[in-house]
């Protein structure tokens, strides 16, 4: 099969390597459409460490199961999946204390990470993933709209944490696809008072279809306006400016929701507001696929306004070019 190889020495390369086999508990699984994730991006320079098939947003379709079956646990052959991208061990202290649980699901100090730690990812004909991790799309949920379940359910994950609420003023900070899908997500499943955008590219901020988002740039006037102002800021950004604005404008002792990673190194970090000004700064990441498969098959949200431009697997240079372009909404390869 045909896969995008990422190693240190060489980059990303294109390689065929044979269709890997399945142990008892797990698919195979044809590609069908991948997207492109800034954490991909952030790989190519380092982070994580990773070296492997690249690529963890992915819509594929179940083409075989354990023993010739043709349906096991609620997964036939033939259905379109999205899937749970950590896998656990099942082993270790953790899973024994909270089988189940998004402690074992995200914090399985041995767990591998499609395309990101120890893990083949997608960027690939074919991807082996358990059968409890698979998520079968309604069949009303398009394929370019469905490759984005892995993104909303990240998103996703501020409405699992329950850290806002109905009455707060809640601030977005980043208008990047993650901060754009965490707008539509707030807004369709929770609500807030206020959400606000802060951000840098109006022709982004304008696709966003809720009308009870408000948008700002990303100026010094906006700053000083929202100093010490909500209740809760999610940081989008990626960077540690990002941050530091996100810090400035959350009101003391109210919360920080940092969703991004930053692999490179940034001098512009203080923590003095943090500690003065007495924040509880809350990492996110994966979430839940049922909540962000309902919000799709409910049409709550449509993320296909957010796709920049669909290349054929074929044409991946261009693919990774284009996704790399400051102001690039998501890049999608069909397979």
């Amino acid at each position: 099969m045909k896969c995008l190889m990422f190693d240190s020495e060489n980059g990303l390369t294109e390689l065929d390597v044979p269709v890997p086999d399945i142990a008892p508990d797990e698919a195979l699984i044809q590609i069908l459409r991948v997207g492109i994730c800034n954490t991909d991006l952030e790989i190519l320079q380092g982070y994580a460490s990773f070296e492997g098939i690249l690529g963890h947003e992915f819509l594929g379709r179940v083409a075989r199961l354990p023993s010739e079956s043709m349906s096991v646990g609620g997964v036939s052959v033939g259905q379109r999946v999205v899937g749970d991208i950590n896998i656990s061990c099942g082993r270790c202290h953790v899973c024994m204390q909270s089988a189940g649980s998004p402690m074992q699901r995200y914090h399985c100090p041995q767990r591998s990470v499609v395309g990101i730690r120890e893990r083949p990812g997608s960027f690939a004909e074919y991807l082996v993933l358990p059968i409890v991790n698979l998520h079968v799309v309604p069949d009303s949920v398009p394929d370019e709209v469905a490759v984005f379940c892995e993104p909303m359910a990240a998103a996703c994950k501020i409405v699992e944490q329950k850290l806002i609420h109905k009455d707060d003023i809640v601030c977005v900070v980043g208008d990047g696809k993650l901060g754009l899908l965490i707008c539509e997500v707030l807004s369709a499943a929770l609500d807030p008072k206020r959400l606000v955008l802060v951000g840098k590219y109006e022709h982004k901020m304008s696709l966003l279809s809720s009308s009870h988002v408000e948008k700002f740039d990303q100026s010094d006037m906006t700053k000083t306006l929202f100093i010490d102002y909500f209740d809760v800021v999610v940081e989008a950004t990626g960077n540690a400016r990002g941050l530091m604005s996100a810090i400035s404008m959350c009101r003391p002792m109210g919360t920080i929701v940092l969703k991004t990673t930053c692999a490179s190194n940034d001098a512009h970090f203080d923590s003095t507001l943090l500690v003065v000004k007495e924040l509880k700064l809350i990492g996110s990441r994966c979430g839940p696929l049922p909540l962000a498969l309902k919000l799709l098959k409910d049409k709550k949200v449509d993320p296909s306004k957010f796709v920049h431009k669909v290349f054929p697997f074929s044409q991946w240079r261009d693919a990774m070019a284009a996704a790399q372009q400051k102001g690039a909404l998501k890049i999608q390869m069909t397979m």
